[in-house]
Parts: structure tokens; sequence; C-alpha cells
């Protein structure tokens, strides 16, 4: 199953054991799953769609974040200010390149 961080300027949000999980992306809808490659992309005005293992689904709205996927962990990363997205996608990509290293 999936695990999900979600992070805002708000508060941050972890879900557990999801079944599967749609984003809204530059190139179209991605639905994510158990065991998907790894993923980052920008997302798009739209909704994240996060499936329990009960069916039972949860809507968030989204105007702009960006995601990453690995190990079936989801990372995900809301923003209002262009500049603040930019740091955390530079942060998000220093942690990729850190853990392909290990």
């Amino acid at each position: 199953m999936i695990e999900c961080k979600i992070v805002s300027p708000k508060k941050t949000i972890l879900y557990k054991n999801l079944k599967s999980i749609c984003l809204k992306t530059s190139s179209g809808e991605i639905q994510i799953l158990p065991q998907h490659a790894q993923t980052f992309a920008l997302l798009e005005e739209g909704n994240i769609v996060l499936t329990k293992i009960d069916g039972e689904k949860e809507v968030f709205p989204v105007k702009k974040g960006c995601f990453h996927f690995q190990n079936n962990s989801l990372l995900i990363v809301l923003e209002k200010e262009e500049k603040m997205l930019f740091s955390k996608i530079t942060q998000v990509i220093k942690n990729l390149e850190q853990s392909s290293k290990n």
C-alpha cells in the first residue's frame, strides 16, 4: 500500500494504506498505484484524489505544487507563492540526488 504525506503552508497530513492516488500534471492526469516507478512532477490546478483500501475517497483541490513518488511513499508539496514552490522543488531534487547515492 501507499503512504502519502501532503505538506501545505498551513499543515501537514499523513495518510497510510492508500490503494491509489490520482493527480493532475502538465502531461495530464496520473494515477499512482503501489510499486509505481519513481516519479517527480509539477501539479496543475485540479484535484488530488486519494483512494483508501476500503474504496473511500478523499478529494483535495490544488492550485499548484509538486510531488515525488518513490518506494510506495508519495510526498505532495502544495504552495501558494512561486518562490516557495521553487525552494521546495529544489529541496526535493537535492533529496532525490542524495537517496540515489545511497
